[in-house]
């Protein structure tokens, strides 16, 4: 008998995830045999609760956004078997997801389509990205304006006063504001990059200060849609990493998703390179964010950061 566990963020994207546990419950019961499946629920806030408890299944689904998703696989990387992971992407970033094919599925059939390809469990690996031999991430790590505006954001959504409108349609405007707000925001500091190439060559770049943000990515895109790389694969054992020198670049971020098209073809100046190993040394404090969420104020404690594939994980996939 297959073990499937829902975890279910009740507070993703404008708030979807309060009503998905009757509406997964209700499909189940209108389409499945339940006698094949013992399937139960938690809410957002009990992952603290099951650490050490996902290993004792075969599935496990994640109703959320990409924080969410991050924080189960940092669990399900520990198990021993490996459980498949299932995603509901109910976010307000959906990245992940997105790059699986997984939210044009949700937005265009509904969560009935979207649970039948769960159960049928087709999987595909998806590497698993370590920071310094122990922090898991599957999308990205950022440091620079793109981190200040998301540690802003994640701020104000822990207030009383703003957690309804971060949760709501206003959120994605709130998020506007503070980018225009920290536009002129620059990495302090210089920072050094050491890694090795695709042909195994080791490499070392040093940045000077004024760096408008630097992303180290494996997901296919990055803030809500944006391709950064035409050669990003999620289960090569590489990892994309993007130095934005300025705003400019920054802007043709937005210029790349409306023309459908990678960033590295519309801002040909770039920087960016692809490695399964890199050693980033920063000479000062800045701004880190970790598959858009809190880094927990690691800015300053954390000066020199490596990583490296760790494992694959199998993400189940249309």
């Amino acid at each position: 008998m297959e073990k499937i566990l829902f975890l279910i963020n009740p507070l993703a994207g404008r708030r979807a995830g309060t009503t998905l546990k009757g509406r997964i419950r209700s499909e189940l019961n209108a389409g499945v045999d339940l006698s094949r499946y013992e399937i139960q629920f938690t809410e957002s806030d009990a992952l603290p609760q099951v650490r050490g408890a996902l290993c004792g299944y075969d599935t496990v689904v994640v109703a959320g956004g990409d924080g969410t998703i991050s924080q189960a696989v940092r669990e399900i990387v520990g198990c021993t078997p490996r459980p498949k992971i299932g995603i509901i992407p109910v976010g307000t970033g959906n990245d992940l997801a997105g790059s699986l094919g997984l939210v044009n599925i949700y937005r265009s059939c509904g969560l009935r389509a979207l649970l039948d390809i769960i159960l049928r469990g087709k999987t595909t690996p998806l590497d698993i990205v370590v920071m310094n031999d122990g922090l898991c991430f599957t999308n990205y790590f950022g440091i620079g304006a793109d981190a200040k505006i998301s540690n802003d954001f994640n701020r104000l959504r822990t207030q009383t006063g703003f957690q309804r409108i971060c949760s709501s349609r206003l959120g994605k405007a709130l998020y506007g504001l503070l980018g225009l707000k920290n536009a002129r925001y620059r990495i302090p500091a210089a920072i050094e990059l050491d890694y090795l190439d695709t042909h195994t060559i080791r490499r070392t770049v040093t940045l000077p200060p004024g760096m408008c943000g630097l992303v180290v990515s494996n997901a296919r895109t990055y803030a809500g849609g944006v391709v950064l790389s035409a050669r990003a694969g999620m289960n090569d054992g590489l990892f994309e990493v993007t130095v934005f020198k300025n705003m400019r670049q920054r802007i043709m971020m937005l210029f790349a998703m409306l023309a459908r098209a990678p960033l590295s073809s519309v801002c040909p100046g770039i920087v960016q390179f692809q490695t399964g190993a890199l050693h980033l040394h920063l000479h000062g404090n800045t701004f880190y964010q970790l598959d858009g969420e809190f880094f927990d104020g690691r800015a300053a404690a954390e000066k020199s950061l490596q990583f490296s594939i760790a494992a694959a994980a199998d993400v189940i996939v249309p």
